[in-house]
């Protein structure tokens, strides 16, 4: 709540507690977790859309990084996508505020580069990281982080989506979960899946691979429905 310019108190300009947050966002993510602990890193994750507005641009970068870390670190550790889910909630809800500038006025802004720096980071890193760590299991169903992933992507220029590697590469049996996710919004991104699918050779799949070939099938088979 400190963070909350209406929740000041009188003589507290916020600026030492901002100060506080920036340095712990910044820490390693298993120095972290062993200082405020594991039920602490989603509040962390969620701080970020206050945070960023109060900090220099080059500072919101690296933090914006630095908190991501944390989440993936919950992600593959200990197998839980809340941390990672609130992440996003809150980058939506900072390229949301974007989007409505300069309709209603807005006393929250953020820079240009900084704003760039955060969709591209959507479409490259975060992208290759939910590849790799949130890949639904028995422990995890990983339903919330994708479909919350998914409307950060609705809010991020297709100039962007395009020029980065991100959905745009080669798949891969690393990368088919989640391009099949994200052709959700993108016809010719499933049709893509669906052909690369039909041209493997089931007898040299492993079957962690043959797992996420499955699951993609599933996931543009509902898209398909829907």
């Amino acid at each position: 709540s400190q963070l909350e310019p209406t929740r000041r108190r009188i003589g507290f300009d916020g600026r030492g507690f901002v100060d506080l947050c920036t340095r712990l966002a910044k820490m390693p993510s298993n120095e972290l977790i062993a200082l405020v602990g594991p039920n602490a890193t989603p509040i962390m994750a969620t701080s970020l859309p206050k945070l960023i507005y109060q900090i220099p641009t080059g500072t919101g970068e690296d933090v914006a990084k630095s908190l991501w870390a944390i989440c993936r670190a919950d992600l593959s550790i200990s197998l839980s996508s809340q941390s990672a889910t609130e992440f996003l909630v809150g980058l939506k809800s900072i390229l949301i505020s974007v989007d409505r500038e300069g309709k209603p006025p807005s006393k929250r802004t953020i820079s240009p580069a900084l704003l760039r720096t955060l969709q591209k980071f959507i479409v490259t890193k975060i992208f290759s990281d939910l590849c790799s760590d949130a890949v639904p299991s028995g422990q995890n169903t990983t339903e919330n982080v994708w479909t919350t992933y998914l409307q950060c992507l609705e809010h991020v220029p297709s100039a962007t989506i395009a020029e980065a590697d991100g959905q745009n590469c080669d798949i891969t049996h690393a990368t088919v979960f989640g391009i099949a996710i994200c052709a959700a919004l993108s016809a010719k991104s499933a049709r893509k899946v669906e052909s690369w699918i039909a041209l493997q050779k089931m007898e040299d799949i492993s079957m962690a691979n043959l797992r996420s070939m499955l699951l993609s099938t599933l996931a543009i088979a509902t898209q398909a429905r829907n």
